[in-house]
């Protein structure tokens, strides 16, 4: 094991690692980075994935680290690279899933060898459906059609490979091996009439073939000699090819002959997996998914034999000091999370220096990670949320409300869209998945007296409107304990809502589901027994959260938008803003409970760039201009609309998303006269309307496309930004969206100094260094330019060369904000002033500081101080407020008491002396928008 110390990290930085951005891309980052500062550079999965992934959360090989991305040499390269600069190396790992098909080794033994497979356990697969036709199968929801319809036009084709003496049913690219169990039924037919003769040597091998049938569980073991003597066999005697090839006659059909396909459908429905119709997967899929995505099968991590071979190469590496911090993918989807995370920090911790891992969970406003699990805490969606609503103006919610209402037309609440959106999501895409556990938790119901009349349609009704009244993702019960308090309040706030919601009907059937989910109905005494009720609790909550992730994040988020910076991974739109107390609150309490959690603004999975989400949290500074700019805008653009039906297109809903998503990611210089430029804001715009439309489900979805509304809206986003049609608009909205970006841009330098001083480790997503305006993925994955983002940072440092700015230096970087130079030189000068002092920001204290004066609650002041070290963030908020009558920021008395002592901006250089009073804001923010002080 390697001696080396494990440091926490300080600071990271995102990168996305594919075939196009690879191991050697990023190490060539590894000087550029540590310029920066950060100490940690944070990938994407490294292990092997889908060819041609462009994320790598698609895994099909465990084992192998990915030769797309430069394989164990470039893995090596990296590691020496990062090594030489001081750098450490946190990578994302995905236990939870894996990209399945037929360049997956492990999902395609189990296709061939059903339950006989020794990997048949590793997919977390119901074998046991009740339906008839699933019975010991795996549902393979693949084919474009009806099964008959494909099968009878001939789009399934019985081939042999005749090296590795084997045979495969193929659909287009997709194949799917046939059981050697089968091969007799394959090798005795022909599609000559009256009997064959068969070659002695071909009679001996179906013999043998037909000997595995005897056993079909030692078969397996057998199998792999007897084909390669199949091959071997064909390879030296052609004769006996030819023979085989000419028995797959009979399994070629004829167009417009049904009963010619028989015998290819036959043996399809003797193996061990059923294939279907795509459409029909939300109803019959039988394994369990990464959330509704087909490709990708539910692993039962669980299993210590399976953790074992998922992690061997992954734990070496940590063990060798080659990672050195580990980020878990989707944790919520695992059937036990504290057993996994007790796991992995046991295998890849040491004693006294445990291993820096950190998860992905989305936690609610009110909700906290349990305290129990070995992490240094989340992935930072927690903390992204909560400076977007420190930063975001209470006083525009009730006007902003009013006006989404009458401008759009939605009337509902989010409570009551979130409700259908989740109830939708459980009747379509994961309707599959209730039908599983309904049928689970009726078997428990009717195998005692006293819930035996509890029906199934009744049962299943209750599940559906338990999990869509959940508050957070899920509860965590296991088999060591049932429901704690913090689970137990979310199963009663449930239980309430989902019994008001089902209205003037018998709710028995609730209480007992909830004694189910709390681990209640298995206690002391119970005629029930607790390993199948603790086990469907926990069935249960592996099904909350696909449910509140595609509900929330990828349904009602696209519903209800009244202030698309709210709508967020991670975010509850219902939470409009948060006071100062509630911030300073929140950050001693991850203080005393993960101070190394991850801190971020933008990732892979964010909808919006994080200074995208500034710019729109401004409006709800400005509610009565941005009301007033809508209605005019939409009168405008009034021409480019058109009818579908009864009704326009595109609807006001969407439009009031065009408005917002166009603010957030214009750019600062676009010149209208530019016209490719435009055409490729355009181009951005349209992909990030229609996904926002297909995710709403409500006018086009990606199931069923409407590809009318569909071309109406695109073709009205072009038009609006094409300048030879909406000239006036786009002068109009250039203009807005220009003094917008000015009060963004203060809005973005606050959340990020707040995310680079408060306790945790700030993480940096690629290219949000500079401004990140992107949209929704893919938009934001578009390349980064490091060649400009290396001379910007060159640009600042001889800027700024020291470890200080000055008032010259911080003047000309404002002149010029729009480059994106004054938030890289915040997030250098922080970083450095972290590395200089590590200890500060990993064990310091917060100190909470409260400004005076008539703008007090306009500052998030806090310090952090050790006893021979000491700083003081500022970020003021609502800059809108402070703008006087002749449009300069006044902050009239407002100022900031300081500790005792001498300080120094290390933004913009300026001294202070805590002996010459309280500091003014006004003299605190006069050269740039935030402090950052430290003792002088």
């Amino acid at each position: 094991m390697s001696a080396n110390p494990r440091t926490p990290p300080r600071a990271s930085y995102r990168v996305q690692l594919h075939k196009d951005f690879d191991f050697a891309q990023a190490a060539a980052l590894a000087d550029y980075l540590q310029a920066l500062g950060v100490s940690h550079i944070y990938t994407s999965p490294i292990m092997t994935a889908r060819a041609g992934s462009t994320h790598g959360y698609d895994i099909i090989d465990h084992t192998r680290i990915n030769p797309e991305l430069g394989g164990e040499e470039g893995f090596e390269a990296l590691h020496q690279a990062l090594k030489a600069r001081d750098l450490g190396l946190i990578v994302d790992i995905v236990p939870n899933h894996m990209g399945i098909g037929s360049d997956n080794a492990w999902w395609m033994d189990v296709l061939e060898w059903g339950q006989h497979s020794p990997y048949a356990g590793f997919f977390d697969i119901d074998w046991h459906s009740s339906r008839r036709n699933l019975e010991g199968k795996v549902l393979l929801p693949v084919l474009g059609d009806q099964f008959g319809a494909v099968l009878e036009r001939g789009e399934i084709e019985l081939r042999l490979d005749a090296e590795q003496g084997s045979f495969s049913a193929w659909y287009y690219e997709h194949r799917f091996p046939i059981s050697p169990l089968d091969y007799p039924v394959i090798l005795l037919r022909d599609d000559a009439p009256g009997p064959r003769a068969i070659s002695p040597g071909l009679e001996a091998l179906i013999r043998a073939f037909c000997l595995l049938r005897d056993d079909a569980a030692a078969a397996r073991s057998s199998a792999d000699e007897l084909t390669q003597q199949f091959a071997t066999t064909m390879r030296e005697l052609p004769a006996i090819a030819e023979e085989v090839q000419a028995a797959l006659g009979a399994f070629r059909g004829q167009i417009g002959m049904p009963d010619s396909w028989r015998p290819l459908g036959r043996l399809l429905d003797a193996q061990a997996y059923r294939l279907a119709y795509w459409r029909v997967s939300s109803d019959e899929i039988n394994y369990r998914r990464f959330f509704d995505i087909n490709t990708l099968g539910g692993l039962r991590v669980e299993r210590i034999d399976l953790f074992n071979e998922t992690h061997r190469r992954l734990l070496r590496l940590v063990e060798d000091g080659r990672i050195d911090g580990l980020r878990v993918d989707h944790i919520d989807g695992l059937h036990d999370p504290l057993q996994y995370s007790r796991r992995l920090q046991g295998a890849a911790g040491r004693p006294g220096e445990p291993c820096y891992i950190v998860v992905e969970k989305i936690l609610a406003p009110h909700e906290q990670l349990p305290s129990e699990w070995p992490v240094a805490g989340t992935t930072g969606y927690d903390s992204l949320n909560l400076i977007g609503a420190a930063l975001t103006d209470p006083e525009g919610e009730r006007p902003l409300g009013t006006f989404y209402r009458r401008f759009s037309g939605v009337q509902e609440s989010f409570e009551d869209i979130l409700w259908h959106s989740k109830r939708e999501i459980l009747r379509n895409s994961l309707a599959s998945e209730v039908s599983v556990l309904a049928s689970a938790v009726y078997r428990l119901s009717s195998s005692r007296w006293r819930s035996r009349d509890f029906t199934l349609n009744a049962i299943r009704e209750a599940l559906e409107n338990l999990i869509a009244a959940f508050p957070v993702y899920r509860s965590y019960v296991d088999r060591e304990q049932p429901a704690g308090a913090s689970d137990r309040r979310h199963i009663d706030w449930a239980l309430g809502v989902a019994k008001r919601r089902a209205g003037p009907v018998e709710t028995s059937v609730y209480d007992f589901i909830a004694g189910v989910l709390t681990g209640d109905l298995a206690g002391q005494g119970s005629p029930y027994p607790r390993d199948e009720v603790l086990s469907l609790a926990m069935r249960f909550q592996q099904l909350s959260g696909p449910a509140m992730a595609k509900g929330l994040e990828d349904t009602a988020f696209y519903r209800y938008l009244r202030l698309l910076s709210h709508n967020e991974v991670g975010g509850d739109p219902q939470r409009f803003s948060l006071g100062v107390q509630g911030f300073h609150h929140a950050n001693q309490q991850r203080l005393e409970h993960f101070p190394q959690a991850m801190l971020s603004a933008s990732t892979h999975d964010t909808k919006r760039g994080e200074d995208a989400r500034a710019r729109i949290a401004c409006l709800a500074e400005i509610p009565a201009q941005w009301a007033k700019q809508v209605l005019h805008w939409a009168r405008m653009n009034r021409r480019l609309r058109v009818r579908i039906g009864d009704a326009d297109a595109p609807e006001r809903n969407h439009e009031y998303c065009f408005y917002q998503s166009l603010l957030g990611c214009w750019p600062p210089d676009l010149d209208l006269d530019h016209e490719s430029a435009l055409a490729d804001l355009a181009g951005r715009v349209e992909a990030a309307m229609v996904k926002a439309v297909r995710e709403g489900k409500q006018r086009s979805s990606w199931v069923h496309q409407d590809a009318e509304y569909e071309s109406a809206l695109a073709q009205f986003v072009r038009a609006a930004l094409d300048p030879q049609r909406s000239r006036m608009f786009l002068d109009d909205f250039a203009g807005f969206a220009l003094r917008l970006a000015e009060s963004g841009m203060r809005v973005s330098l606050s959340q990020t100094l707040l995310r680079l001083t408060m306790p945790g480790v700030p993480d940096i997503y690629r290219g949000a260094e500079l401004w990140d305006l992107s949209m929704v993925d893919p938009d934001n994955r578009r390349p980064v330019d490091y060649v400009q983002y290396r001379k910007r940072l060159a640009e600042i440092q001889e800027l700024v060369p020291g470890d200080s700015g000055s008032v010259e230096a911080a003047s000309q970087l404002m002149r010029a904000w729009s480059d994106g130079g004054v938030k890289l030189h915040l997030i250098r000068t922080a970083l450095g002033l972290r590395r200089r002092q590590p200890a500060l920001f990993a064990q310091g204290d917060y100190l909470p500081i409260e400004a005076q004066g008539h703008f007090a609650d306009q500052v998030l002041a806090f310090g952090r101080r050790r006893p021979d070290q000491a700083a003081i963030t500022v970020a003021p908020r609502f800059w809108n407020r402070l703008i006087d009558a002749n449009g300069h920021v006044d902050w009239q008395d407002t100022v900031l008491p300081l500790p005792p002592g001498r300080w120094r901006n290390l933004l913009d250089g300026a001294s202070l002396d805590s002996a010459d009073g309280p500091a003014p804001l006004q003299a605190l923010t006069r050269h740039f928008p935030v402090a950052l002080l430290v003792t002088d």
